[in-house]
C-alpha cells in the first residue's frame, strides 16, 4: 500500500471523507471518544464527520445529554456517548 492510499483509507475509517450523516451523537458513538479539551475544536471535529450540522445541533447534542463531555482518559476531556460513560470511567480512571 501506498502513502496516497493509506491516507485514503484513513481518511474514510475515521468518516472523514464520506461522512455519514445528520446525527452528531451518532458520530460520537461511532468514533468511541473525541478529543474536547477545546470545546471548539471538538464541535468542528464532530461537524466534519457529518453533512449539513451546524454548531447549533452539536450545542443541542450536548445539552440534552445525547453527547457527554467527561474526562475518561489522561485527564483530558472527550465527547462520549451517554452510554459508554461510566464503563470508559471504570475502566480508564485508576
Amino acid at each position: 500500500m501506498q502513502g496516497p492510499e493509506i491516507g485514503l483509507r484513513r481518511l474514510a475509517a475515521q468518516r472523514v471523507a464520506h461522512p455519514p450523516g445528520v446525527d452528531p451523537a451518532a458520530v460520537v458513538r461511532w468514533m468511541g471518544a473525541m478529543q474536547a479539551q477545546d470545546l471548539l475544536g471538538a464541535h468542528w471535529a464532530v461537524a466534519v464527520r457529518t453533512t449539513g450540522v451546524r454548531e447549533l445541533l452539536i450545542s443541542e447534542a450536548l445539552a440534552s445529554g445525547r453527547i457527554v463531555r467527561t474526562w475518561p482518559m489522561r485527564g483530558t476531556l472527550h465527547l462520549v456517548a451517554p452510554e459508554d460513560v461510566r464503563w470508559m470511567l471504570a475502566l480508564l480512571t485508576p
